[in-house]
């Protein structure tokens, strides 16, 4: 190694200015290795800690300032630490992002170990003239920063004051690059783990909120409001059935890829692992709520795009067991309640006085007297395991998950579970028969998809209106003659005892009063029901239609009325029936209701 000249002597030691030109090379390499050993970094913060060591490469270069640049692995890029440049400001340090495809100098002594240094930066062509511009720098010298021979970062001095920068500068500092590199990733760990320590005691502080709520006998919607103003974002909490338990406050958070978000968390088939998806100018992040290996629901978190970080999804895992322990004791709870209403039901069934039922009915919540349906839910094929814990456990499941998509659809409804099905309660007010089809299919159909691979319910049988214990008991037997005779009315999978027409008397032994039941639901509209206008027009022209073969025509010549007239009564007569007069099996039901009637008039009038 060829010899070094001195440097001139300058006596600095009474101002304690840095020795620059007071010592030999050697001896100024001595001093420029002691003063960046004595940076600390035990209690000192990451910032302080680099202001430090580029305060003191500045005094031991004579330039005007520097900067630290690291690798951040996820995005593949040299970033800007803050402070630098003499600047503290975030916006300035952010602007300054080089992706390792984008060349330029800094991202070459990073990729090759190599130094470089320029003295005119604003015309070489190896350096950005962003960074030229946005830091004012005339002269540059980078160095790598390396740590057990694994490039970390990049090490900028700017603008010396006392010339150009020199071969020395370069030597002096590679010379201390490798203490400036285990300095800041010793800095930088500190600051690591005072973050996961802010962060672990962050999830301490929420878990601990939320569970004491949970004990003090908050519900689910406490829980989640509160998880919403700790973590400062909107949640969102859907059950097993898809039902939200907030409704969001923003239209995002009811946006289509919410609802997407929300069916992969639930059917993750094992997959328990977090999700996070984006929503325009927010971002939602999600996990399952688990117990027992059973995924109970899902809990979200909505905010704005990069707000999310891994802190958010430990938070949502954390809280995701609070919330698990509140749906698991919410659903010990309504296990209790639905052994109850099981009860009321078989009471209800054999009640022997007015004042029994509706004291029964006041306990399901129903109003006395005011007309009811019971529909039973069949399930698939249960006969082999309907006594086993998995099956009761499905069936308990499934009776939550009805509850919560009939208090959408139907409310008012309860659902009772028994031993190999699922009997429904529905108060029908005013809702027309078309409309109670379409609510029970869509519940159907929603409970269907949830179960998959539970226990599935495959059919609804739906009794006729009932207004006391003896006409339920009537109602509840209907629905075991549906089941029995549905498979006759194709592949519907909601069926009404009034659907099934004249089988509703082929299926079983029927006697007088099912004969008349049959005539009255088949002509009750038209044969003096209520809102019928009474039997004068209405079955005297059926029956007129019904002997022409519905040919309105030949019914208007039958009739004696004209066929505009004719033509009118046949469509109110549709109207009100609720069927098509092309549809065979109404064609069917018509003539036969139509025939008992008359032979029922005949009867009493002989007698």
């Amino acid at each position: 190694m060829p010899n070094r000249p001195r440097l001139p002597r300058v006596d600095a030691t009474a101002s304690g200015r840095w020795p620059r030109f007071t010592a030999t090379v050697s001896e100024r390499q001595v001093a420029a290795l002691s003063e960046v050993s004595r940076t600390l970094v035990s209690d000192a913060d990451y910032q302080q800690v680099l202001a430090a060591l580029i305060e003191k490469v500045g005094r031991i270069l004579d330039v005007e300032s520097g900067g630290f640049m690291l690798f951040d692995e996820p995005s593949a890029e040299l970033q800007l630490q803050l402070p630098a440049f003499g600047f503290n400001s975030d916006d300035l340090i952010r602007a300054y992002r080089v992706p390792l495809s984008a060349g330029g100098n800094a991202v070459t002594v990073f990729l090759t170990g190599q130094p470089y240094f320029t003295n005119d930066a604003a015309h070489d062509g190896r350096v950005l003239q962003r960074f030229v511009q946005l830091y004012h720098a005339q002269r540059i010298l980078s160095v790598p920063l390396q740590v057990e021979g694994r490039s970390i970062g990049v090490f900028h001095a700017i603008n010396k004051r006392s010339g150009d920068f020199g071969v020395e500068d370069v030597e002096l500092l590679q010379l201390i690059a490798p203490q400036l590199a285990v300095i800041i990733k010793s800095a930088n760990l500190l600051r690591t783990l005072r973050d996961q320590e802010a962060q672990l005691e962050r999830l301490i502080h929420i878990h601990n909120n939320l569970t004491e709520m949970a004990i003090g006998g908050h519900d689910l919607v406490d829980l989640v409001d509160r998880l919403a103003e700790l973590i400062q974002a909107e949640v969102v909490v859907a059950e097993s059935g898809g039902q939200l338990v907030t409704a969001p406050k923003r239209s995002r958070a009811a946006s289509p890829e919410l609802a997407s978000l929300i069916d992969d968390l639930m059917g993750g088939h094992g997959d328990f692992s977090p999700r996070q998806i984006e929503l325009g100018a927010a971002e939602a992040v999600g996990v399952p709520i688990i117990a027992v290996g059973e995924v109970l629901g899902v809990v979200i978190a909505v905010a704005a795009r990069g707000s999310l970080g891994s802190a958010a999804i430990r938070t949502l895992q954390q809280a995701a067991l609070v919330l698990a322990l509140s749906m698991v004791k919410g659903r010990e709870v309504a296990e209790v309640e639905l052994r109850l209403r099981a009860d009321i039901l078989e009471h209800l069934l054999v009640a022997e006085t007015s004042g029994e039922e509706a004291a029964l009915l006041h306990r399901l919540g129903l109003e006395p007297r005011a007309p009811i349906r019971l529909a039973k839910v069949v399930l698939a094929d249960v006969s082999r395991q309907r006594y086993s814990d998995r099956f009761q456990a499905g069936q308990a499941r499934l009776h939550h998950l009805l509850g919560q998509l009939l208090e959408r659809t139907w409310p008012g409804a309860v659902p009772v579970t028994r031993s190999d099905s699922i009997v429904l309660i529905l108060p029908e007010g005013r809702v027309a028969v078309g409309e109670q089809h379409r609510r029970l299919e869509q519940v159907l159909d929603a409970a269907g998809a949830a179960m998959r691979g539970g226990i599935r319910p495959t059919l609804i049988a739906v009794g006729s209106q009932a207004r006391s214990a003896e006409e339920l008991r009537r109602s509840l037997e209907e629905t075991d003659l549906v089941v029995m005779a549905g498979r006759l009315v194709g592949d519907r999978r909601v069926v009404f005892v009034e659907d099934l027409g004249l089988l509703r008397l082929l299926a079983q032994p029927a006697g007088a009063a099912d004969i008349r039941r049959f005539v009255s639901e088949t002509l009750g509209p038209l044969d003096g029901g209520p809102g019928s206008g009474g039997s004068r027009d209405w079955v005297p022209f059926l029956e007129a239609l019904v002997a022409s073969n519905f040919s309105v025509k030949q019914a208007a010549r039958r009739a004696g009325v004209h066929l505009n007239t004719a033509r009118y009564r046949a469509t109110r007569i549709e109207e009100k029936l609720g069927i098509d007069f092309d549809d065979a099996e109404a064609r069917l039901n018509l003539m036969v209701a139509l025939r008992l009637r008359e032979v029922g008039t005949d009867l009493r009038g002989s007698a």
